[in-house]
């Protein structure tokens, strides 16, 4: 430090060779590597720190043991101080660390000369290093077993209630976790245990979960864990639910009757179709989103057609289905009621599945519908089947789209041998937080037995802040001035008006860090004026991904027509709205066929019908064409990811912006800090419509769910006046709060005034 300056200006500004005089060779080439961004970066995840290197192990391991970063003074030997030794001496330099290059032989007089500089410093020649290890890594490799010997799992970063639940035996599991506990973790190295310490074969695992992302991050850890030996993971299924099903249709569209390239539709392109069949039976009635849900509730209760007790909606149901064939497509529904239907009637298919999955793993279980759990129980049947479920009762929040948290106690009495499993140490929320969202949720669980204890935290945090409001433009800047003053100021009027005031917010170094959750998008918008007034960045994220809205959809719902032909209603739609001519659409299907990147194909869809949203829009294109990268020419597997995606809500985790999101789109995610605004009766439950009233035990677990993705600091907002759908409410705060004790929390009543 004495000889370069700062911490920032050694890692940022220092030229190198002034690095090395100052601190040495190794300081110099970590720092070098540093900024050119040729670190080693390692995922952080639920249970487990992330972590970030300069040098790889075995780089270390050739240093030799003794080396350090800092180039000392004083007694010590200079060898022991190197910033890198001699390559091919250890530390004492009795043996190489790494062989002599191929061919290389060294003379008694280099000998010497190498055994002469054990105690100087000499200049490090990367290239040469990495020469030498390639050379012997290369002699490793060859000695290694031909048939890649199968290494335990290293169970050394679990904790003891983690470590029973990944080694449980066999038969009927369900893994209880908590928010932070480490669930995905863990459900990853149960997959690992079973091929590396119990031999089973990859081909007969099935992992489902209900997002793309999760589904990706369990394939990413496990390639972490088997990089050495990637081909046992040959074969193992890790998909969302829709994708399981999807894959199952492929594999028998003659039986449902479509050709293999059928599509999926979205919900407005079922309401279409709907919209045409009920025009067509006059004996229908009711709105179009109204059928829609009937239709749902049809597939996802997986009713008999002599259940439906209305006849038209019955004849509806038909005429609707007869249509999907007709247009070669199914709807989302379809990807589970189809194939539970499909093994119902051909007993050779349900054992050829059942021979084909051994093991059956299932990631977020509070969230299953009742199709689902069907499903499940057809291809494990047995008492004692090897089936392996793991989940939170207090975060089960999708009620609205048909999940049954309940059927986590059918499980229970479905696998009677069942044994029960619980991550009880949370690695994301501080005690406080902890103590006061186990208050809140109060265990709202249908079996004791599922019930949690309170979790265990890492830290005691500090307490959470209760904030009162006048109205929601002073929680609106309440919640501004607030981030603000944690991230030391944004503006030169922060510091002139005194927002900021110094205080210390050691686990805050990023705008990132920061969330505002709010129940309905339509909360958001006094908050973005509030951010646009202080200059804080902020990315909005709302319940659709990009690609569900306009133009993005327009684009896509082309692409679909484009690639199946049979579309008819699609292509009617499209051409009064487009003006679509024949000879444009046969420049864009010969793309197809001539299997171009898909790139290619969108850049022409946009360049023939969306050239004005070149420059209105240029944001949302780049950000599709860029998705489209990385399916190359694969356009089959691009529209599925599309059709199955609308998870991707797009919270840019690590994106230099403060999160602006729902609670339900903030389901999954984490931050060190929390602001969820508009704890109010009416929006926390949200009751502010009669004909719309949620479960309110879910609501409960809602505002539980939003309480636990704060880590170290949260902040419950509530507003005494909300302007909202264009009408003036007077609401209580939500009774919600009244469940947190006052040695919980601090409890402040916030009134702002306009600097003059």
């Amino acid at each position: 430090m004495k000889g370069g300056g700062t911490e920032l200006d050694l890692l940022l500004h220092l030229p190198i060779s002034r690095v090395k005089q100052a601190g040495g060779e190794l300081l110099a080439e970590a720092i070098k590597r540093m900024r050119n961004r040729e670190v080693l970066i390692r995922e952080g995840f639920d249970g487990e720190y992330g972590k970030i290197k300069v040098f790889t192990r075995e780089e270390g391991a050739a240093m030799g043991s003794q080396c350090m970063l800092f180039d000392q003074t004083g007694d010590r030997a200079p060898a022991q101080s190197l910033g890198v030794l001699p390559p091919g001496l250890s530390p004492s330099g009795a043996e190489p660390v790494l062989p002599q290059a191929p061919g290389a032989q060294a003379t008694g007089s280099q000998a010497t000369g190498d055994r002469q500089q054990r105690d100087v410093l000499i200049n490090f020649d990367f290239n040469e290093f990495r020469r030498r290890y390639r050379a012997f890594k290369g002699q490793l490799e060859n000695n290694e077993n031909s048939n890649r010997e199968r290494k335990k799992v290293d169970f050394k970063e679990l904790n003891p209630e983690q470590k029973r639940a990944v080694e449980h035996c066999s038969g009927p599991a369900l893994v209880i976790a908590g928010p932070g506990a480490g669930k995905t973790h863990t459900l990853t190295l149960r997959i690992a245990h079973l091929i590396m310490n119990r031999n089973v074969n990859p081909e007969n695992i099935l992992a489902v979960t209900f997002t793309n992302k999760a589904a990706g991050e369990m394939s990413n850890r496990l390639e972490l864990i088997f990089k050495k030996n990637q081909p046992l993971l040959k074969g193992i299924d890790i998909s969302t639910f829709h994708a399981f099903g999807f894959s199952m249709l492929k594999e028998n569209s003659k039986s449902i009757g479509r050709e293999k390239d059928f599509s999926i539709l979205d919900e407005e392109d079922k309401q279409r179709i709907l919209k045409k069949v009920k025009e067509l039976n006059t004996g229908s009635s009711g709105k179009i989103s109204e059928l829609s849900s009937a239709v749902t509730n049809i597939k996802q209760g997986l009713t008999g057609l002599e259940q439906i007790e209305d006849s038209r909606l019955k004849d509806l149901f038909l005429e609707y289905s007869h249509a999907l064939k007709e247009e070669n497509a199914v709807d989302l529904d379809d990807l589970i009621y189809l194939p539970v239907q499909a093994l119902r009637e051909n007993p050779p298919l349900l054992e050829q599945y059942r021979r084909r999955i051994d093991y059956l793993l299932i990631d977020e279980f509070q969230d299953i519908n009742f199709a689902q759990y069907q499903l499940i129980r057809m291809l494990m049947p047995g008492a004692g089947a090897n089936i392996y479920a793991i989940g939170d009762p207090n975060q089960a929040i999708y009620g609205f789209r048909g999940a049954d948290v309940s059927l986590m106690d059918h499980f229970i009495r479905d696998y009677p041998q069942t044994v029960r499993y619980r991550l009880n140490t949370s690695y994301r929320c501080s005690d406080y937080i902890l103590k006061a969202s186990s208050r809140v949720i109060d265990n709202q669980v249908i079996d004791k037995s599922l019930k949690m204890p309170v979790l265990k935290a890492l830290n005691r945090g500090v307490k959470i802040t209760i904030t009162g409001n006048s109205s929601e433009k002073s929680e609106a800047e309440y919640i501004a001035r607030s981030i603000e003053k944690m991230i030391g100021g944004l503006r030169f009027f922060s510091i002139d008006s005194q927002i900021t005031q110094g205080m210390e917010y050691k686990e805050i170094s990023s705008l990132s860090d920061f969330a505002v959750l709010v129940r309905i998008s339509r909360q958001m918008e006094p908050l973005e004026k509030a951010f646009r007034d202080h200059s804080i960045p902020y990315q909005r994220v709302g319940e659709l991904p990009f690609f569900k809205e306009k133009p993005v959809k327009s684009i896509l719902d082309l692409l679909k027509m484009l690639q199946n032909s049979r579309n008819r209603l699609l292509k009617e739609e499209l051409a009064s709205r487009y003006k679509l001519k024949e000879e444009e659409i046969g420049e864009c299907r010969a793309l197809i066929d001539g299997q171009l990147p898909v790139t290619i194909i969108l850049n022409k869809i946009i360049d023939t019908w969306f050239i004005e949203d070149k420059l209105q829009n240029k944001d949302k294109l780049i950000e599709l064409i860029e998705l489209a990268k990385s399916f190359s020419v694969n356009l089959q597997e691009f529209i599925k990811f599309i059709a199955l995606g609308g998870e991707l809500a797009g919270c840019k985790t690590g994106a230099e912006k403060v999160s602006l999101l729902t609670l339900h789109a903030a389901k999954g995610l984490e931050f060190k800090c929390v602001f969820l605004a508009g704890c109010e009766q009416g929006l926390l439950p949200y009751a502010l419509f009669k004909s719309n009233r949620p479960d309110p035990d879910e609501e409960r677990r809602l505002f539980y769910v939003g309480m636990t993705r704060a880590g170290s600091f949260l902040f419950l907002t509530h507003a005494r006046r909300r302007f909202i759908f264009n009408h003036l409410y007077q609401l209580e705060k939500s009774p919600f709060l009244a469940a947190i004790e006052k040695e919980l929390a601090e409890f402040i009543d916030v009134e702002h005034k306009k600097n003059k």
